[in-house]
């Protein structure tokens, strides 16, 4: 169902953006306009372009790891996802940003990876679309939403994606642009503002180079790695200040940024995960004392967004492609 509302809604060819048609029974997917046939596994609908390299060893990488846990139990899934991500946080900040879209409106997770942010959604009513380019990610993401999910998950790329111009309510993305080349960065950035309606939210969390985190690396003989390729992945650890640099001219520098840090005392690399979690002491040091928090918080975000309400975003709002 939820699929072929997309498709008459949101879905479109990645290469020429033309309309969608379900075709035998849902096992692919044919653009309407340039014919081009996309398979569908399992209900996930494959975008993926076969001439796209630049990060082919990181979805290889992905889907080698996803392999040894699709079969698992989805505790067992939670439980090795909460070893990289602080989920008690994350949770609260995702049903934030939810809760600002209009109902009945799209939004986009770029890089959904395991889909644990939206597994104990309460309020259903805005609809999800979660990309990530590896396939293993989105089975496992499959396993832990269960069949009757509100969250429709696609294989694609970030910077070639299968969704109309202007459908977008909001954009929520966890430690996925970090990992992006410039080169697909650049790309992805054009796409955010082909795909976002005029008035949007887009929330983004990367890894962020914290300086007591630096010292500390340090003290232990160690190098905090900031930039460029490490083992089978790009990652960039980039402040505040170069974060907004890179998204200041966005939609002609008319959309407002904030920023503000999360993970404060969530350190995985440093093995440091709290049994109990501070969460309200986490939320008063970031929103009051934002210096303080940039010191040694491991995530920062960035909140980009139109200055005026986000609009209903319906089906019968969209125009065809």
């Amino acid at each position: 169902m939820l699929l072929s509302e997309a498709v008459e809604c949101i879905l479109a060819c990645p290469i020429c953006k033309g309309s969608l048609n379900l075709q035998d029974m849902g096992n692919h997917l044919t653009c309407l306009c340039c014919q081009k046939l996309f398979p569908i596994h399992n209900g996930i609908p494959i975008f993926l372009n076969d001439d796209s390299r630049s990060q082919n060893d990181e979805k290889l990488f992905r889907d080698s790891i996803a392999a040894k846990y699709v079969s698992r139990e989805k505790y067992d899934l939670l439980r090795f996802a909460g070893e990289h991500h602080c989920i008690p946080v994350m949770r609260i900040h995702a049903d934030n940003f939810r809760s600002r879209l209009s109902p009945d409106s799209w939004m986009l997770d770029v890089g959904i990876g395991y889909g644990w942010h939206w597994s104990e959604m309460i309020d259903e009513n805005v609809r999800i679309i979660g990309i990530d380019m590896s396939l293993g990610n989105l089975l496992i993401a499959k396993s832990i939403l269960g069949e009757d999910s509100n969250v429709l998950l696609v294989c694609a790329n970030a910077s070639e994606l299968p969704i109309r111009d202007g459908s977008i309510s909001g954009v929520w993305s966890v430690q996925t642009i970090q990992h992006f080349p410039d080169s697909v960065f650049e790309r992805f950035q054009k796409e955010m503002n082909r795909i976002l309606s005029k008035s949007f939210i887009m929330e983004i969390y990367n890894l962020q180079p914290a300086i007591l985190h630096r010292l500390i690396y340090r003290l232990l003989g160690k190098r905090l790695h900031r930039r460029g390729h490490t083992g089978q992945w790009e990652l960039n650890r980039l402040s505040r200040a170069e974060w907004i640099r890179k998204w200041h001219t966005f939609r002609s520098g008319q959309a407002s940024m904030d920023f503000r840090y999360s993970e404060l005392f969530f350190h995985p690399d440093l093995h440091v995960i709290p049994e109990r979690y501070p969460v309200k002491l986490e939320q008063f040091i970031s929103i009051s004392l934002s210096r303080v928090a940039s010191l040694f918080a491991r995530q920062g975000q960035i909140c980009i967004e139109s200055r005026i309400s986000p609009p209903l975003t319906s089906c019968s709002k969209n125009v065809p492609a």
